[in-house]
C-alpha cells in the first residue's frame, strides 16, 4: 500500500473568468436533470479550477473551443503530482461529463473523447481484527449511561458499516417522527 501524496492546503483558485458563463450554463443543466446540490456543487468547481488554474492560470484563454486533449491530460498529470489517483479520477470525470455536454450543446470538439480517467489503485482497506474488537467490547462495558452509550454505538458500527458521520447525523424528535432518521 502506498502512502497518500501530501496534499497542498492552497485555497482552489476558482474564478474562471470569461469561460465562467459556460460554466454556469452547465450547472444549469445539471439542476434541470435533477442532479443533487453536492454533484452540482463538486462539477462545477472541478470545472471552475480546471478553467482558473490550467487555462487562465497558464495562458490567456478566450472560448472553450481552444481547450484540446493535452490540456486536460497537463492538468491530470499536475493533479497526480499533489493528489490521490482516486481525486485525480474524480476531477476528470467531472471535466469529462461538462466536455461531453458542451459539444452537444455548442457542437465543439470534446477534447475528452479518446482519453482515459486516471487509474484509481485498489487500497486494502483496514479492518479491526476479532481480538481488537473484543478489546474495544471491554473498553465499553458497564452499567453507566456512557458505558453502555458507547456499547450500542460499536454494535451499530460493526453490525451494519456505517460511517461515523452518517451516525453522528441520525436525528431523533420524539415529538415529530417526521422530524426523526429512526423509528423506535
Amino acid at each position: 500500500m502506498t502512502a497518500p501524496r501530501p496534499r497542498t492546503r492552497q485555497p482552489k483558485q476558482l474564478d474562471a473568468g470569461i469561460l465562467q458563463a459556460g460554466i454556469s450554463s452547465f450547472g444549469l443543466h445539471l439542476a434541470a436533470g435533477n442532479k443533487s446540490a453536492k454533484t452540482i456543487r463538486t462539477y462545477i468547481e472541478a470545472v471552475q479550477w480546471f478553467a482558473a488554474a490550467q487555462l487562465l492560470g497558464q495562458a490567456s484563454w478566450a472560448s472553450w473551443e481552444q481547450v484540446d486533449g493535452r490540456d486536460i491530460q497537463q492538468w491530470m498529470c499536475w493533479l497526480l503530482d499533489r493528489y490521490s489517483g482516486a481525486y485525480a479520477s474524480n476531477q476528470y470525470r467531472a471535466l469529462q461529463q461538462f466536455f461531453r455536454w458542451l459539444a452537444a450543446e455548442d457542437e465543439l470538439p470534446d477534447p475528452t473523447r479518446g482519453l482515459q480517467a486516471p487509474p484509481v489503485p485498489q487500497q486494502l482497506i483496514p479492518v479491526f481484527t476479532g481480538q481488537e474488537l473484543a478489546r474495544l467490547d471491554q473498553a465499553c462495558a458497564g452499567r453507566t449511561f456512557a458505558q453502555r452509550r458507547d456499547t450500542a454505538i460499536i454494535a451499530v458500527f460493526k453490525a451494519t458499516g456505517i460511517r461515523l458521520a452518517e451516525l453522528a447525523g441520525i436525528r431523533y424528535d420524539a415529538r415529530d417522527p417526521r422530524r426523526s432518521d429512526i423509528d423506535l
